[in-house]
């Protein structure tokens, strides 16, 4: 599905910071 994948990327984001 999409949503996961944009899920995914938001945790990513989050990891960075």
């Amino acid at each position: 599905m999409v949503s996961s994948s944009l899920d995914l990327e938001l945790l990513d984001i989050l990891v960075e910071m």
